[in-house]
């Protein structure tokens, strides 16, 4: 009978554990977040269009997001990271609760060679990710970041 106890509580245990990992998982890599979503206004660009993506704060505190982004290209199963070729203006803005923020995007990225100059993403899958900080009052390591993503596709 203990070792049927003991063998229980070793189950919920580990079950907690792995349902607390898979939550922090989901918390900083989902679109939808439970505290913010990111939503692409389309699903699928032509080459030469901007995407926009706005983001929606349905928590009850108030976010801080920025202009910089990340973009992904989906190659042989993995997702790489785009070389940009820009940089971002550090400006921050803030998003109420129940509030939204939009940003335009150009679809667009770094041509290596030589040339510096930047061309339209070529068809693809993609992925764009952005982070937004759960403002706190603790600017730096004390706030909460969370990362956002959403999928998309260029074609011709």
């Amino acid at each position: 009978m203990n070792r049927i106890l003991v063998v229980f509580a070793v189950f919920v245990l580990l079950l907690g554990i792995l349902y607390a990992g898979t939550r922090e998982t989901a918390k900083n890599t989902l679109s939808d977040a439970g505290t913010a979503v990111m939503r692409l206004d389309k699903g699928t660009y032509r080459v030469d269009e901007d995407l926009t993506l706005t983001i929606i704060n349905n928590g009850s505190e108030t976010l801080l997001v920025g202009a910089s982004y990340r973009l992904y290209r989906l190659e042989n199963g993995r997702w790489e990271e785009l070389n940009l070729g820009f940089s971002f203006t550090g400006i921050g803005y803030t998003i109420p609760p129940g509030g939204n923020w939009s940003q335009t995007v150009p679809l667009v990225t770094h041509v290596s060679d030589g040339a510096r100059k930047l061309e339209p993403l070529p068809p693809g899958r993609y992925r764009i990710t952005k982070t937004v900080t759960i403002d706190r009052g603790r600017c730096g390591s004390g706030s909460d970041g969370i990362t956002l993503s959403a999928e998309f596709e260029v074609v011709e």
